[in-house]
């Protein structure tokens, strides 16, 4: 019997036992929805064989057959969960298959098959969160903490206060050749910018002031500094944290705020 922290344990046929987050994995790497839940509702058996140094997986469902064959350490065209032909590398560390979409074109995404103490082959997949085109796309408004204390620190009229803490507003981010749309929703309003990274433009603040505003993007963090001399020095960054969740920091002198944003259905 192979043990279990060889690469070659992996060799066989694996009925699927069960997933954990992976619905929230394949909407980070793409994935349209209808899609998605054929996925999380399916079964798949992986058979994984090898021959004269070649490796062959193959991933059945009761929808479609998925064969992938390759070399270890060697670039491959595969297949994403959402149908793109992507670079991929597959790489054998201390018995664990690390396979890993080298493509630009898409999200960088590990996935680790591995088997472990109680035998099952178990699988972690993994995209990064870490780049600025992560944030991307359409967001729901989750929650915030001390946002009260923030815009009061900004000058914002209790009133505009009010209305702005009570509120559950969504964002949508897009770029389009290299200029990007910020476009904040609410029951109340839409507000939008659109800007390039690295230029001076004027903007909005939450209490209507017109300012000149200037976003920077930095190892995967928008930072959006507010330039004008007539307002507070104002802070605001943005990311993909390491639940998914796109997170907005606020610092506005001493006082920081926090608000966080869930990739919307």
């Amino acid at each position: 019997m192979a043990s279990s922290n060889t690469i070659e344990s992996l060799i066989g046929t694996w009925d699927h036992v069960r997933s954990e987050n992976l619905d929230d994995f394949l909407k980070e790497v793409g994935v349209p929805m209808l899609i998605r839940m054929m996925a999380t509702r399916s079964n798949p058996r992986v058979v994984i064989s090898e021959k004269d140094g070649v490796w062959t997986i193959r991933t059945e469902t009761i929808i479609k057959t998925q064969t992938a064959t390759f070399t270890p350490g060697v670039e491959f065209t595969d297949t994403t969960p959402g149908g793109q032909q992507v670079q991929t590398l597959i790489v054998f560390e201390n018995g664990t298959w690390i396979q890993k979409i080298t493509d630009s074109k898409v999200k960088e995404t590990v996935v680790k098959r591995f088997v472990n103490d109680q035998g099952l082959q178990q699988v972690k997949a993994m995209a990064s969160s870490n780049t600025i085109e992560s944030l991307i796309g359409t967001w729901d408004h989750v929650r915030s903490e001390n946002l009260d204390d923030f815009l009061k620190e900004v000058g914002v009229p209790m009133l505009i206060r009010m209305m702005a803490t009570r509120s559950n507003p969504r964002v949508v981010i897009s770029e389009k050749d290299g200029v990007w749309t910020i476009r904040t929703e609410t029951i109340i309003k839409t507000q939008i910018a659109t800007f390039t990274p690295g230029v001076e433009f004027t903007d909005t603040t939450p209490g209507g002031q017109q300012v000149q505003t200037l976003i920077v993007f930095e190892n995967g963090t928008w930072i959006q500094k507010i330039t004008d001399s007539k307002v507070k020095e104002t802070v605001v960054k943005r990311f993909v944290n390491d639940q998914g969740l796109q997170q907005v920091e606020m610092t506005c002198g001493s006082v920081k705020a926090c608000r966080w944003f869930k990739r919307a259905n």
